[in-house]
């Protein structure tokens, strides 16, 4: 044999195998529908094509799939049938359909089911006019709308189009789908269910619907069985006394404990508090939340608002459960209008509204400025009503910024009391002092400096200045012309004038200066 004639054998040989391979499996795909059972029978040739026309309790059988109907057509040639009125396809155990009429093509195995169809796979059933299913590959889909009802508990979900696959046990919903329980309701643009594992799954806009809070998100999770959940982009959790938005929050709808990651806001609706942050962590049980990154909290009053900025802040309960208790931790600065502050860290009631800072603690009124070990601050509708200094007890303020004078009053406590949120009465109580400046009644010009000694005392003030004293105790005096005055007279011991420090507004609450 030639080596032309030696590779055209070969060529020959490999194409009549592959035909004959090809054949083989293509007639293990194309097994012929069988006909079990029909009352009737008739046998129509016309147009030279075996039809076969089937009545009455008609039953066929293709692969491990068996279809019943009360009347159809068979055609051997193509391998397909049409049935009508009271159709039935049975695969094993996972799947039972039924339907007005059917369309089924052996070859491909895919059917197409009209008219009041249900599909049952044992834990769910479908209800639609319109679904072509895969029934080699167990998989389905409708359009025209559908409801599915879970059969364990009773929720339904419907849509204008579904997908199932059966293998997986997973449906997709799209366009207006609505997943309803006796808990809440959802709708969402796109949603996917996980039959095995009760989750559900959630893309576009998305409104969860419960009894005592409502969700919104355009994607995430819903986990049934564990209430485990998470929600994504835009995210928001609105029930009767709070809201949480973020990038992202995981939830637990049972213990109502939650994470909350970018973009954080909390608001309090009852006390008109808002929390923004980074990161906030909430424990549902115990009704407390933790904040860090970026914080600022805003409490807003009828014609003002408190800013304030620290590194972590905590909100809970007292033991009443009526009321919130707020713990701000390192780098304390607040803004508000009429008053300022800064510490190491803070504790606010909203019971009395009472306002206690730690470590460091500096208060800026108006012209004053307010230091000690520990302030405590009463307030009323966001209006101060009065500031206790315990310990070291200093109040400062600027009577001639040209001269660098100050008006001092220092004590071991001191009571500051407001109107107007302007302070008017000091009580001072315990090793007190004072220095203040002497004026000149017509053009205000300091004529000489007051250094008075007490242990207590009341000091009343009047825009700013001081204006008057009343003494409970024998004081020791002196005034002291300008000429004479020395730094040592002129200050107090340890006085500072940290005006540097002070926020003018609300953005600089977030930097922090050392004293």
């Amino acid at each position: 044999m030639t080596k032309s004639r030696y590779i055209e054998f070969w060529s020959l040989l490999l194409l009549v195998s592959s035909f004959f391979l090809t054949a083989s499996v293509h007639g293990q795909n194309r097994e012929k529908i069988k006909l079990i059972y029909a009352k009737e029978a008739i046998i129509d040739k016309t147009g030279g094509k075996s039809v076969r026309k089937l009545i009455g309790e008609v039953e066929f059988k293709h692969n491990q799939t068996k279809m019943y109907c009360d009347s159809a057509y068979l055609y051997p040639e193509s391998n397909s049938l049409r049935a009508y009125s009271n159709v039935r396809i049975v695969k094993g155990d996972s799947i039972d359909l039924t339907g007005d009429s059917l369309y089924y093509d052996g070859n491909s195995s895919f059917a197409e089911l009209r008219g009041n169809i249900t599909l049952n796979d044992g834990s769910q059933n479908l209800r639609t006019q319109y679904l072509d299913y895969d029934v080699s590959k167990n998989f389905g889909y409708y359009q025209g709308g559908g409801l599915v009802t879970n059969l364990n508990d009773s929720s339904t979900l419907k849509s204008d189009i579904g997908y199932y696959y059966a293998d997986n046990d997973k449906f997709k919903f799209k366009n207006n789908v609505k997943m309803e329980s006796e808990d809440y309701t959802i709708t969402s643009d796109t949603l996917e269910y996980d039959q095995k594992g009760d989750i559900v799954y959630f893309f576009g806009p998305t409104d969860i619907v419960g009894d005592s809070s409502s969700i919104f998100c355009k994607r995430g999770f819903y986990n049934r069985k564990t209430e485990d959940s998470e929600f994504v982009r835009d995210a928001k959790i609105v029930n009767k006394d709070q809201q949480i938005e973020g990038d992202s929050i995981i939830y637990n709808q049972e213990t109502q404990n939650g994470e909350v990651f970018g973009n954080s806001v909390l608001t309090d609706t009852v006390n008109n508090i808002m929390l923004k942050s980074d990161y906030a962590y909430l424990n549902g049980t115990d009704s407390i939340s933790y904040a860090t990154g970026n914080l600022l909290m805003e409490q807003r009053y009828e014609d003002d608002t408190l800013y304030l900025h620290s590194d972590t802040l905590y909100t809970l309960y007292d033991s009443t459960r009526e009321h919130r208790v707020i713990r701000s931790y390192h780098k304390v600065k607040f803004f508000k209008s009429d008053i300022q502050g800064k510490c190491d860290s803070l504790l606010y009631s909203t019971a009395d509204s009472t306002i206690k800072m730690f470590i460091d603690p500096v208060i800026w009124s108006d012209a004053n400025q307010m230091t000690g070990t520990t302030i405590t601050i009463r307030t009323f509708d966001g209006n101060v009503e009065s500031l206790f200094i315990e310990d070291k007890a200093f109040i400062v303020s600027m009577q001639d910024s040209t001269k660098q004078f100050f008006n001092q009053v220092k004590g071991r406590t001191l009571l500051a009391h407001f109107r107007d949120n302007k302070v008017y009465k000091i009580d001072v109580n315990g090793n007190g002092e004072t220095i203040y400046y002497a004026e000149d009644d017509e053009d205000k010009e300091a004529m000489g400096m007051n250094r008075l000694a007490c242990s207590e005392m009341t000091v009343y003030m009047d825009s700013n200045q001081i204006d008057n004293i009343r003494f409970y105790n024998k004081p020791e005096a002196t005034l002291y012309p300008l000429k004479d005055l020395t730094d040592e007279l002129q200050f107090f011991r340890y006085f500072q004038w940290r005006a540097a420090e002070r926020p003018k507004k609300r953005e600089d609450v977030f930097i922090w200066r050392e004293e």
